[in-house]
């Protein structure tokens, strides 16, 4: 009766004890050639969009790290317990232990320095933004939201005239919505729509817009630039030096002045 062991738990599997122990240091190595790419990247600052270009690299090494000798180390801890695997469950919790304390010492200790710096590398990735955003701006756009409603007037005009139409016929509705750029910049962002009559014939509109945005483009020579379907969608034209974009919408009966999100020309200088 002394040497029945039917009444010990079910062993784990020597065999698959013998493949985890193989597993840990590989997922050990594999984790420090991530936290060596890591910290190249942090200390080169190869990264060009902020702590978004190494943080992606550092978070795996913890995880495959720290992570996989853990998962394994507690394998390694239940199967030495149920004492059925013998000295697979022994070499298993050895490895896993040492490979834990790599990681800590390799990936862990490193990955706090790396986390502490990446609010600091944000915030300078969004200064360099805001600032090439600035210096990227042509002098000879828009002063402001307000300046490119005024340039998009005679625009309106021209497009109603091609529908037929007369300002005092039609309500424009305006919109002025401040915003921010990608880099943080202050912006503001002008909308203008305008309800057409229920008696336009939208099929025609299409055709006669798409014709004469076309015409624009050609005669500018890409400066005024048409998005036109030839019937399949709806025709827009962006003038040149408007930021600004008009488009005709045939499902709402509509024709809708957008500007992109303009940084006034105070915030330049």
């Amino acid at each position: 009766m002394g040497d029945d062991d039917s009444s010990r738990p079910e062993g784990i599997g020597r065999g698959l004890l013998v493949v985890l122990a193989v597993v840990a240091p590989i997922a050990t190595v594999f984790a420090l050639g991530l936290q060596f790419i890591t910290l190249i990247s942090v200390s080169w600052r190869t990264f060009n969009h902020g702590s978004g270009d190494y943080l992606g690299s550092q978070i795996a090494a913890l995880v495959i790290g720290l992570g996989v000798p853990l998962v394994l180390l507690a394998v390694g801890i239940v199967a030495v317990r149920r004492r059925r695997d013998g000295r697979p469950a022994v070499v298993l919790t050895v490895v896993a232990a040492l490979c834990v304390g790599v990681a800590g010492v390799c990936v862990v200790l490193p990955a706090v320095g790396v986390i502490r710096q990446a609010p600091a590398d944000d915030r300078a990735y969004r200064a360099t933004v805001a600032q090439d955003e600035l210096d990227e701006l042509d002098p000879a756009d828009p002063a402001d939201a307000h300046q490119a409603a005024e340039r998009m007037d005679p625009e309106i005009d021209e497009v109603l005239g091609v529908m037929h139409l007369r300002r005092e016929a039609v309500d424009v509705r305006r919109d002025f919505t401040a915003g921010k750029t990608e880099g943080g910049n202050a912006c503001t962002t002008y909308t203008a729509t305008i309800a057409l009559p229920d008696s336009l014939d939208r099929d025609a509109t299409i055709e006669a817009l798409s014709d004469h945005f076309d015409d624009r483009d050609e005669a500018s020579r890409g400066a005024d630039h048409a998005y036109t379907y030839q019937g399949d969608g709806d025709p827009s034209l962006r003038p040149a030096n408007t930021l600004s974009e008009i488009e005709y919408r045939a499902k709402s009966n509509e024709l809708v002045v957008e500007s992109d999100c303009i940084i006034p020309r105070a915030a330049r200088n």
